[in-house]
Parts: C-alpha cells; sequence; structure tokens
C-alpha cells in the first residue's frame, strides 16, 4: 500500500477556521483619537474608550483564514470498508464503512503535544484558503 497524503514535510500551508467576525468602531466622543483637549488646552486620556480610539463590536461568525504553518508531523488514519457475513456480535468484527483522514501537526503550533489540524482546514496558497472560506460561509448561510 502506498499512501500519498495532501501536504509533505516542511510545507508552508495556510490554516482556517471558523471565528467570531468583528468590526472597528471609533469612540464617538473623542472622534477616534483617543484624547480630548479640555478648556484650559490640557490634553487628557478620552474618558470613554481610556484611550484606545473605539471598540470592536461583533457582527457574526464566519470562516477566515487562521495563520500560516509549517508541517511537522502527518497522521493518517485509514479504514477498510468491510461486510460482515458471520453475524458476529462483536463490534470489532461487524460491518465498518471505509474511512480516510489526514492531520497535521505543525511547528507554530507544537510538535507532539501541540494542535493537531484536520488536513480539510488547511490550503497550499491563500488565494486558495480564501476560497475555501467564501464556499463554507455561502454553504453554512454565514456572512
Amino acid at each position: 500500500m502506498k499512501i500519498t497524503t495532501k501536504f509533505d514535510f516542511k510545507d508552508k500551508v495556510f490554516s482556517i477556521l471558523k471565528k467570531q467576525k468583528s468590526e472597528w468602531v471609533k469612540c464617538g466622543f473623542c472622534g477616534g483619537e483617543g484624547r480630548v483637549i479640555g478648556m484650559d488646552k490640557k490634553d487628557r486620556m478620552c474618558p470613554d474608550c481610556y484611550g484606545k480610539s473605539g471598540h470592536s463590536i461583533y457582527i457574526g461568525v464566519g470562516w477566515g483564514i487562521n495563520a500560516t504553518l509549517t508541517i511537522g508531523e502527518i497522521r493518517v488514519a485509514h479504514r477498510c470498508s468491510n461486510v460482515s457475513d458471520d453475524g458476529s456480535i462483536f463490534d470489532n468484527y461487524g460491518s465498518q464503512d471505509e474511512k480516510y483522514t489526514e492531520s497535521y501537526m505543525c511547528y507554530e503550533t507544537g510538535m507532539g503535544t501541540g494542535t493537531l489540524h484536520d488536513g480539510d482546514n488547511l490550503f497550499p496558497t491563500e488565494k486558495e484558503a480564501l476560497e475555501g472560506c467564501k464556499e463554507r460561509n455561502k454553504k453554512e448561510g454565514l456572512s
């Protein structure tokens, strides 16, 4: 048996995930400056935004590019399809559907005990990752 994976060691990939989308709103009090000038011409930090110039408001969820990663470990799980003909009561001898999954660990998110990335959420180029996000957002009815 020869197993060929979507990615190889040291490949740079783009990961996507479903995350909250936010929008930046400028502070209405200071106009996004983060500072206010009093009648005495003294400059002070804005009392509404505390110098941050505004705040984020959450506008929903959607698929987006998460990070650029480097493949360091590849895990493949492949199970063959099996139709049981002996009528055994044991599950491990029963009928099974074929299953194939690829998952990857990357240097940036930890090797061995780090994050395990599903191969379906990794793309070789930023363009393909953006297309994947767009397709999933459309399919799931997300903005």
